[in-house]
């Protein structure tokens, strides 16, 4: 990644070389849970990276209780995880 020629940074991208729009489509990411997402990144919580880590653990946090909807509550808790001082933050 880093700096184009432009000057404007590049979009984060996982492995894969997905965009983190098609990574939450295809993860069936709740609005409410995109919304908290979003709300770490703003607050500086997150880069792009921690983003996509933070949402395949939440991922995998609704896989085990059933779910095929990644919810606000599996965002909170992966959040928890990564960023321990934001246990029980917005959830």
């Amino acid at each position: 990644m880093g700096h184009s020629g432009n000057g404007l940074r590049a979009r984060p991208v996982s492995r894969t070389g997905a965009h983190p729009g098609e990574v939450e489509l295809r993860y069936a990411v709740t609005q409410e849970a995109r919304a908290l997402l979003r709300e770490a990144l703003l607050h500086q919580a997150l880069g792009g990276r921690g983003y996509m880590r933070v949402l395949a653990v939440a991922r995998t946090l609704a896989d085990l209780e059933g779910t095929v909807e990644v919810k606000a509550a599996h965002v909170a808790e992966a959040l928890a995880f990564r960023i321990p001082a934001m246990a029980g933050w917005r959830s």
